[in-house]
């Protein structure tokens, strides 16, 4: 009995050793962009990319909400861009509309087989 269990432990632990090293090392960054209450959203976010992957083959979407209402996906671009190193990239997310609440949420996903989300809570400022 004892065997057999560690032989399934044994498979077990080898799937996932192989899930883990096929895995992506894609990660999303914090936010380098203010929000201002009364102007259109305009975000930065950085993107730490994997050895074999590029930032523009990555299924990258937002969903982005004015306190509790969503902005229609239609009025809100999402543009991934390179840097000058392979290593990162940068995704920028606009929204046409002006920002109206005090909280702002974003909540970005990168990634086409192995799926990276990140949900950003922003407060806005006061636009001077």
């Amino acid at each position: 009995m004892k065997s057999i269990l560690n032989s399934r432990v044994t498979v077990l632990g080898f799937a996932l050793l192989c899930v883990a090293l096929d895995a992506s090392a894609l990660a999303l960054g914090r936010v380098r962009s203010a929000v201002l209450v009364g102007q259109p959203l305009s975000l930065t976010v950085p993107v730490q990319l994997g050895a074999d992957e590029d930032i523009s083959e990555l299924c990258i979407d937002a969903d982005v909400f004015y306190g509790d209402m969503r902005q229609e996906r239609s009025r809100v671009a999402v543009t991934p861009s390179p840097a000058a190193n392979g290593q990162s990239a940068f995704v920028r997310i606009v929204s046409k509309g002006v920002v109206d609440e005090p909280v702002v949420t974003v909540e970005l996903r990168a990634g086409c087989s192995f799926k990276t989300s990140r949900r950003y809570v922003l407060l806005a400022d006061m636009a001077s």
